[in-house]
């Protein structure tokens, strides 16, 4: 993995993305997604949600923030070191755009 993406990876925890109460009203689709929030290394109006934080490499998605519409949380995980990691159900606005991003390993024989 390059130093780029550990630095995605290994960012903190954030606490601070607005989670909206069952009174606001949004009338709009949203596409749902769950995952471990992160802050964003270098950009705070975004965040990054990190599909499956257990695994290596693990699968994540860049969104702006003004674009999640409410989160809830969804379940708590518990690693072999006895980490919990904390797992939200984020609404995203549809429409919105974001980036999809999965870490790989380059390997001989696997470009294109």
């Amino acid at each position: 993995m390059t130093m780029v993406t550990r630095a995605y990876l290994t960012t903190s925890e954030l606490h601070s993305i607005v989670r909206y109460s069952e009174e606001d009203v949004y009338s709009g689709a949203v596409v749902t997604y769950h995952g471990s929030v992160r802050k964003h290394p270098y950009d705070d109006s975004k965040f990054l949600l990190i599909t499956s934080p257990v695994e290596n490499p693990s699968h994540f998605y860049e969104f702006r923030i003004r674009d999640v519409v409410r989160t809830r949380d969804y379940e708590q995980l518990v690693t072999e070191e006895g980490d919990t990691i904390h797992i939200l159900e984020v609404h995203v606005r549809a429409g919105s755009h974001g980036i999809e991003m999965i870490p790989f390993e380059v390997e001989p024989g696997k470009g294109r």
